[in-house]
């Protein structure tokens, strides 16, 4: 199900990963730059062993119980939840990955959870959901599914024109504008998400949904210049809005902050999120290893899994 086809946002993932990408460059993040950790491993390394080794323990628990005993699952949104940075990938319009998004974790890794379909699509932002929700596959009955999860709100927040509005990583005003929500803005973005998460909750009338939220970008030494440290502020931010518009729409918030806490770029202990990936759309979004202990372990230390 996972290769279901959907049409995609207008917001480019190559824009927003390639002018992350050259920002990253202006405040020191190049690999041969000398501060890259020496541990952390080159993108799709550790990544595929995780989703190697995912496979072999599904393969020896011998498959799924009775269909009676699972919880249809559901999966939408933007590229956090499409599995962009862990390839191999269905299609690189949508950049779900094939074997280490989130989704697919929680579908191999929890007997009780049955993955029907991932819709989510790389640069969508919440006027997307809708057309995600009309593209669900006819095999899909809303009236069965039981959990639905999504990440979305980064667009709408403005990832796309960060490269514009932050030159070389210089904080001009224009930047510093735009990685500072203000009341109206988040007002505006908590308008959008309420319209999201009521769609969705219609679509599916027995389903527990669950937004989750993004992982700061930095960690370390870049926590010393300017532009990182207001990134990261942004994030928190962008993830508070979510966490205040899920509440207030019966939606449950999973925070990954916390299982990605030490493991983002400049991390001398795993680095969970890509840069200088060979693909540089999957620069700045997690590898396997990120999907495996950061997002799908919150959905387990949160206990929104059956």
């Amino acid at each position: 199900m996972q290769g279901d086809t959907m049409s995609r946002s207008n917001h480019s993932p190559r824009f927003i990963a390639r002018g992350l990408l050259a920002l990253a460059a202006a405040v020191g993040l190049a690999a041969g730059a000398g501060i890259m950790p020496a541990s952390a491993a080159p993108p799709g390394d550790q990544d595929t062993g995780v989703a190697r080794a995912v496979q072999s323990a599904a393969k020896a628990g011998g498959g799924k119980p009775a269909p009676s005993t699972t919880v249809a699952y559901v999966a939408l949104g933007d590229s956090y939840t499409a599995g962009q940075g862990a390839g191999p990938y269905f299609d690189t319009t949508c950049y779900r990955s094939t074997t280490s998004s989130y989704p697919i974790f929680a579908d191999t890794l929890n007997s009780r959870v049955d993955l029907k379909t991932n819709q989510a699509c790389s640069g969508a932002s919440t006027a997307d959901i809708p057309a995600q929700l009309s593209a669900l596959p006819t095999t899909v009955d809303p009236s069965t599914v039981g959990l639905v999860t999504l990440t979305v709100g980064g667009i709408d927040a403005g990832s796309n024109q960060v490269a514009t509005a932050c030159p070389n990583g210089t904080v001009t005003q224009t930047c510093s504008d735009l990685l500072t929500l203000t009341t109206a803005e988040q007002a505006d973005l908590t308008t959008k998400l309420t319209g999201a998460y009521k769609a969705v909750k219609a679509k599916f009338p027995k389903a527990k949904v669950v937004a989750a939220g993004y992982p700061r970008f930095f960690t370390g030494i870049y926590l010393f210049s300017d532009f990182p440290r207001r990134l990261n502020a942004s994030i928190d931010t962008l993830d508070a809005v979510i966490k205040s518009a899920a509440a207030a729409n019966g939606v449950t918030f999973v925070d990954v902050r916390d299982e990605f806490n030490g493991h983002e770029i400049g991390s001398f202990s795993g680095q969970w999120i890509n840069y200088g990936s060979t693909d540089p759309n999957e620069d700045f979004h997690p590898n396997a290893s990120g999907y495996r202990y950061g997002y799908y372990q919150a959905l387990v230390n949160d206990r929104v899994l059956p």
